[in-house]
């Protein structure tokens, strides 16, 4: 994730972020500071801090497990 975003830049706004789990504050934080507007995430990370930043910091956060039965 970091990565991803430290290479996406900043630039841009309304980018969207698919990730398996949800962010760990950290790389919501970066999340943020990238102008990411929406994380679809598959899991939720064992600490929900990072689902609380991301909404704080005006991202719309959605777990998208529609086709959680076909990935196995």
């Amino acid at each position: 994730e970091q990565n991803a975003l430290i290479k996406a830049g900043a630039q841009l706004a309304g980018k969207v972020m698919f990730v398996s789990a949800s962010p760990c504050v950290m790389c919501a934080k970066m999340a943020i500071n990238a102008n990411v507007a929406r994380v679809y995430y598959r899991e939720a990370y064992r600490d929900p801090a990072g689902l609380d930043t991301l909404r704080q910091g005006g991202v719309e956060v959605i777990q998208y497990n529609r086709w959680r039965d076909l990935w196995r």
